[in-house]
């Protein structure tokens, strides 16, 4: 009896820590009115934390802090998980079009993202410089309007083409290749959960959270999250957290430095 209770328990263990991350989603509307949820991994269902004050088109995690991207203004923004409001910013250059979608690598530690024929670029994946943000040509992706990147925590890319298929990418090239089908339209982002490498995906076509099979692309119905919301923006972030790395927060302290000097010049000319 010890043994089945002692096995009971491991069980039950294992299956709280494949969740000990928390997922967020943030909706695209177009316009500075992007929200943060955060999303039940089991149904699917969304609670809203706040307005973001930003067009967010994607989201990811650095160093366990969520970062987004903001398709009006092509900058970087850290997120505020209790009240989802967007802070900090740091411009991405040298890219043509604005970048759509982000992913962060855990095993290089380095950031991607693409640009979109849909969204006025080319369709090609770059490499961007969190403390400078300038962005590195990487190569054509071969697939139009991949508007889902996210990377598995074995640091292998994928994207998902808009109406299409989930994708392997190589963050060598650029170039994808296809894997197959997930069976649904509209996947805008993807993210793999830490502890256990599962794909998520948010598709618009029938407003619901998936996984996707990596291998097939098979995606499956966790449950729906309603119309209410166009979830564009999907990321995990661990409990706990980790002490960043310099470099990955220049993106938010060049924004207080920003405002750091502009106070010190008002006050300068004020004297």
């Amino acid at each position: 009896m010890k043994r089945v209770l002692i096995t009971a328990a491991l069980a039950l263990a294992a299956s709280g820590a494949a969740e000990a991350s928390t997922l967020y989603g943030a909706s695209y509307t177009g316009g500075p009115q992007s929200n943060l949820y955060s999303v039940d991994q089991s149904t699917g269902a969304l609670t809203l934390i706040g307005a973001t004050g930003r067009n967010l088109g994607d989201l990811t995690s650095i160093d366990n802090s969520l970062v987004g991207v903001d398709l009006s203004s092509n900058t970087l923004h850290t997120l505020d998980t209790a009240t989802g409001a967007a802070s900090g910013g740091l411009a991405i250059t040298g890219t043509q079009g604005v970048i759509t979608s982000i992913a962060w690598d855990p095993v290089s530690r380095a950031l991607y993202g693409n640009t979109t024929s849909g969204f006025g670029g080319a369709d090609t994946l770059y490499r961007i410089d969190t403390g400078t943000g300038a962005a590195t040509l990487i190569g054509a992706l071969g697939f139009t309007n991949v508007y889902a990147l996210g990377f598995g925590q074995d640091g292998a890319l994928f994207g998902v083409q808009d109406g299409g298929d989930l994708l392997s990418i190589s963050i060598a090239t650029g170039a994808a290749a296809s894997i197959g089908s997930p069976g649904f339209g509209l996947i805008f982002d993807i993210a793999t959960r830490p502890e256990d490498n599962v794909m998520f995906g948010a598709t618009s076509s029938t407003y619901s959270l998936l996984t996707l099979n990596k291998t097939t692309g098979a995606g499956t119905v966790v449950g729906g999250y309603g119309a209410s919301a166009n979830i564009a923006g999907l990321a995990f972030i661990g409990e706990g957290g980790v002490v960043p790395e310099p470099s990955t927060w220049a993106l938010m302290i060049g924004g207080f430095a920003s405002a750091g000097a502009m106070l010190r010049r008002r006050r300068a000319f004020a004297a």
